[in-house]
């Protein structure tokens, strides 16, 4: 399966994945002015651009083409290359700054990821990051209609590449990955879409499924949602998830 074909239609729909970055990197304080830093999943470069403002001297990875495309071209400030993450221990530079927003959960050897970040942190380097557990009435929608009679054969041939992970998952995780000082929090979390066709474009820039199984399952699993998240009589939509957020070192 590819996911994130479609570059431009997730950087003009991407506002969750855009503040979730933000708040951490405001929240957390990090001087980034003159930092050697990567990005591991950077997308569309919206955020490494971000950081490069900032002072950082950016580079940014991402195993989706059309994304490392169209961060080129976006934002020549940044240096973009086309590298899965797992394959961190093959990379030959070393960073201050390691960062990881809305990829994590794509990565399908999480630990063997993990463990090439702290290799190529320098000894006092910082990761931090994101990362979201599983958001109960969007993926609930998903697997009621994955069971859809319209569904039933193609579903014989989808395995979600989305992975789930607790708290205290990752937790785990970043320790046997070598980091000793980690700090970790869930917070839960709240964005709201003017219009439900706002929203729509929001899911059809990330959700597996749409690549999958086609135009055709957004509007049931969008009706199943809305009915699962009580918001049937709403013109707008509400959307309440969990992120993981984490700096470890």
């Amino acid at each position: 399966m590819t996911l994130f074909r479609d570059a431009a239609h997730y950087s003009k729909n991407s506002s969750v994945q855009q503040s979730e970055s933000n708040y951490l990197i405001n929240k957390i304080q990090l001087e980034f002015m003159g930092k050697k830093l990567l990005d591991v999943g950077s997308g569309d470069g919206k955020i490494s651009n971000l950081m490069s403002n900032m002072g950082a001297k950016v580079s940014g990875i991402d195993a989706s083409s059309d994304m490392v495309k169209f961060a080129i071209n976006k934002y020549p400030n940044c240096q973009f290359y086309k590298e899965n993450a797992e394959e961190l221990f093959k990379h030959q530079n070393d960073y201050q700054i390691i960062t990881s927003f809305n990829c994590l959960h794509w990565v399908s050897e999480i630990g063997k990821t993990l463990h090439g970040i702290r290799a190529r942190l320098v000894n006092d380097g910082i990761f931090l990051g994101l990362i979201y557990p599983r958001c109960t009435d969007l993926w609930d929608a998903a697997d009621w209609c994955e069971s859809l009679p319209l569904y039933m054969e193609l579903s014989k041939s989808f395995t979600n590449p989305y992975h789930f992970h607790t708290k205290e998952g990752m937790r785990s995780l970043l320790s046997k990955s070598g980091f000793h000082k980690i700090t970790l929090w869930e917070e839960e979390r709240q964005t709201r879409f003017k219009t439900q066709q706002e929203f729509i474009n929001y899911i059809i820039g990330w959700l597996p499924h749409y690549g999958h199984y086609g135009q055709s399952f957004i509007k049931p699993w969008f009706n199943k949602y809305i009915e699962l998240s009580q918001q049937q009589s709403s013109k707008e939509v509400i959307m309440s998830y969990q992120t993981i957020f984490f700096t470890a070192s």
